[in-house]
């Protein structure tokens, strides 16, 4: 599966992301304001839609919730020495699929910052614990996520 869409300047979900199958056709389109999705319509493989609501729609979340998150990659990412030393600073997005076990898959940087410090932002995303599955109508669902990692010279 794969995916088109726009991110802001700051690297939020913007407009219309369309993702398709592996076969060309179109399996979703999702409409984000501010990395919020507001409207999604889903369609099965073999091009007829399917009824899917956003109130069914659970999205993936880190053990304990969002602050545990952030409290996570604080903890455990590395500014790198060498970019310190070189002035290299800026937001990786770093995107993944989280599985319908909770696993972290197909890791890849998005938004390069420099080969520096995206190396440590895959490395932290993908030494991430388990997520809770995404779910639709209470299944578990595979999800592609995209958060930023910030490397910031203070």
């Amino acid at each position: 599966m794969y995916s088109k869409g726009t991110y802001s300047p700051i690297g939020e979900q913007e407009g219309v992301w369309k993702y398709y199958f592996e076969n060309e056709q179109m399996a979703s389109q999702e409409k984000y304001l501010k990395d919020s999705l507001i409207e999604m319509h889903h369609w099965s493989e073999e091009g007829k839609p399917l009824e899917t609501e956003l109130k069914n729609l659970v999205l993936p979340t880190f053990p304990a919730g969002i602050d545990s998150l952030k409290a996570y990659l604080v903890e455990h990412c590395v500014f790198p020495e060498e970019a310190k030393r070189k002035g290299i600073q800026g937001k990786v997005i770093v995107a993944f699929v989280i599985n319908k076990d909770g696993s972290i898959d197909n890791v890849e940087v998005v938004n390069s910052v420099h080969e520096i410090v995206d190396i440590e932002a895959v490395k932290v995303v993908k030494s991430m614990p388990n997520w809770k599955p995404g779910r639709v109508h209470n299944f578990p669902v595979k999800v592609s996520f995209k958060i930023p990692i910030n490397f910031s010279l203070k």
